[in-house]
């Protein structure tokens, strides 16, 4: 056997160092492997939080969608497509509860110190608050007291009941059907060139007029052989006068359908009794019925161009017609 060769002290010390050093390496590498497995269970874990985080969201949209449905059932009357384009219920309180950054400014509860409109804390006067020393100021209403307004008058004791958003039936069907109500009354109907060849095709309804809007009030006496409409209502077989209002509406608008004859007579008899204008065509109807066939003429009296009178205040009690035909 040969001899084992001769190892000096130093070259002792580097052998030991090299396998301290693999003996090491071994160990960082087993180190970063644990790390490296640490960090895939942190991500497994972070995901299965985002899942369930997904989940709990979707539960509580449908329990905030649910409610909200239960809310439009409530208050059906404001998602009433009355207008051209309408928004329900339902889609504006879920918005508002579910949109992080909802533009909703919460319930109006400032109130102008001179009249008391109600504003939000956003429509304040900037400016005049900062120098009022923290007192929230407003001036879009009366000008800080400078313009008197009058106080609405009390409506009609009926008219006040169907207005009442939190009234029986009759004030909810009322303002789920007040458009088609109102129609009903009107003395005039709208004049204008319609253009309806835009709404072809897909897309919210558009309502585009061209030229000058006016009104039409046409004559005190419907033509032979057609339904009386609008102010013919008020002089015109006014012993069917329901009906005819029910039958003409219905023609113009199917969703008129269903409106109830109680409210019908009740505004009937409420304008009869304070609204001046209607008062004015009974009368001339009152004429027809005694005199037979004569000429009755109804022209309203309006006041030239520049005339100061027509940026005064109205006053119904100064309402002037002429009836062509009455001796008093």
């Amino acid at each position: 056997m040969g001899k084992r060769p001769y190892q000096s002290d130093q070259e002792l010390s580097t052998s030991h160092n090299k396998r301290h050093k693999q003996i090491c390496s071994i160990d960082n590498t087993n180190v970063n492997k644990e790390i490296s497995k640490d960090m895939t269970r942190a991500k497994i874990e972070q995901r299965k939080r985002k899942i369930e985080e997904r989940k709990q969201n979707q539960i509580i949209q449908e329990v905030t969608k649910r409610r909200c449905l239960q809310h439009d059932r409530k208050h059906a009357y404001l998602s009433s497509p009355h207008g051209m384009v309408y928004f329900s219920s339902e889609q504006i309180q879920y918005l508002k509860e579910t949109y992080e950054q909802r533009s909703y400014l919460g319930i109006p509860k400032y109130t102008c110190k001179y009249c008391n409109a109600i504003f939000w804390f956003e429509e304040r006067n900037k400016y005049d608050t900062e120098r009022g020393h923290g007192e929230i100021l407003y001036s879009n209403c009366c000008k800080y007291g400078r313009i008197k307004i009058p106080p609405f008058k009390e409506p009609p004791e009926f008219l006040k009941r169907l207005l009442d958003h939190k009234g029986d039936g009759y004030s909810r069907h009322f303002l789920q059907k007040i458009r088609q109500y109102n129609s009903m009354f009107a003395f005039t109907s709208m004049g204008g060139n319609i253009d309806k060849t835009i709404n072809q095709g897909e897309g919210p309804y558009v309502f585009r007029i061209n030229g000058q809007v006016h009104h039409r009030i046409g004559s005190l006496l419907p033509e032979p052989n057609k339904i009386p409409k609008f102010a013919e209502l008020y002089i015109f077989d006014t012993k069917n006068e329901m009906q005819n209002r029910i039958r003409a509406i219905s023609k113009e608008d199917p969703d008129a359908a269903d409106l109830n004859p109680d409210i019908i007579r009740g505004l009937q008899k409420m304008l009869d009794e304070h609204n001046p204008l209607v008062k004015i065509f009974r009368h001339a109807r009152d004429l027809l019925e005694r005199h037979g066939n004569i000429d009755v003429s109804i022209r309203i009296i309006g006041a030239n161009k520049g005339d100061p009178v027509q940026y005064e205040m109205p006053h119904p009690e100064e309402l002037a017609m002429l009836i062509v035909g009455c001796d008093t």
